[in-house]
């Protein structure tokens, strides 16, 4: 029972820390590249 917590505390905070250092440089891309496209297509 106290194994599965610390798994599933172990899996949130790794997710966290996966988007921290990734997601969150994915969604900036996303967002420059969006806006690059909303410019040249006004």
């Amino acid at each position: 029972m106290i194994m599965d917590f610390l798994e599933l505390m172990f899996v949130l905070f790794s997710a966290v820390v996966l988007y921290t250092y990734v997601g969150y440089g994915i969604i900036l891309w996303f967002m420059v590249k969006l806006k690059q496209f909303r410019e040249r297509t006004i």
